[in-house]
């Protein structure tokens, strides 16, 4: 940061240590607040205005804290992962594949892969809603620890992680995607969840296979998401594997992309292993008690 940054950014940190929006709140919720990382996001979600900083993240603690979320400090492999909602309540979910964490891209990123063919578990979309919150909570955790230097599923290069902590990428394959699969309030709650909530943590938005349906979808969602985020967003033209390998590569290497997207990795989702790698997670949290903490 520059130096008026480093000067709002202290400014940013005396407003909440002196607010009196803490009052009930536990000291360990504060803490997490007054991460340098966490307040630098929400500085820069609102262009440097302390004040509205101030209120945006005072509100998100609100939300933490009534959505039942823990309030992480600390974040390592060994440390294991587990934010207040459990992987055992969200089973038929997870278990289709429709969303899940594999590989990263060119900076570094944890890529989380959304299939749309596989959204067939008939969840209410505020249970799919609180899904993608444990997904955006558990691709935090993937992001701190890598930046961190800790490498999580598979052996890399952890020395080209983004400078700004917790970022994440999406790749997002609409192939089947229809009529059946627009939910208008869905994507309006978690657009307004992931802009208030999640400042400054999106990298890419990568689309592929994207039918005219899911354009024309996008084209009414993309009024009520943040212009910049829209301008994260890159649609996919290719069509075939070997297309979108050379299309992607710019974004992720194709060591770090499935095959059935053209790239090199033979990864297949498992959902019994994918369960038990999320139960670990959940196990080592729970026994360190300084990890996630509430």
């Amino acid at each position: 940061m520059n130096a008026p940054e480093d000067v709002a950014l202290a400014q940013f940190r005396r407003e909440l240590e002196a607010s009196s929006s803490w009052d009930g709140f536990s000291c360990k919720a504060r803490v997490w607040a007054l991460q340098g990382d966490v307040l630098r996001r929400y500085l820069c979600a609102r262009g440097g205005h302390v004040a509205k900083a101030t209120a945006m993240l005072v509100n998100t603690v609100v939300w933490r804290r009534q959505t039942g979320l823990t309030f992480p400090i600390t974040s390592t492999k060994e440390g294991g992962f587990f934010c207040g909602i459990s992987p055992n309540d969200l089973a038929t979910q997870i278990r289709t594949g429709k969303n899940y964490h594999h590989g990263h891209d060119q900076w570094g990123r944890p890529l989380t892969i959304m299939r749309v063919k596989r959204d067939c578990d008939g969840a209410h979309w505020r249970d799919k809603l609180r899904f993608m919150v444990f997904q955006m909570e558990r691709g935090r955790w993937l992001a701190r620890s890598r930046a961190a230097g800790t490498s999580q599923t598979e052996e890399s290069d952890t020395s080209r992680a983004p400078a700004s902590l917790g970022g994440v990428s999406w790749l997002f394959d609409c192939s089947g995607f229809g009529y059946k699969n627009i939910e208008l309030r869905l994507a309006r709650d978690l657009a307004s969840t992931l802009q208030n909530h999640y400042p400054e943590q999106l990298g890419l938005l990568l689309i592929v296979h994207a039918p005219w349906v899911f354009r024309t979808f996008w084209n009414t969602i993309k009024t009520f998401v943040d212009p910049v985020t829209v301008r994260k967003v890159v649609f996919a033209k290719a069509t075939t594997p070997e297309e979108l390998r050379e299309e992607l590569s710019p974004y992720v290497e194709p060591g770090q992309l499935e095959s059935c997207f053209g790239g090199d990795d033979p990864y297949e989702f498992d959902p019994d292993r994918y369960m038990e790698e999320l139960r670990r997670e959940e196990e080592r949290a729970t026994r360190k008690s300084g990890q996630c903490i509430q």
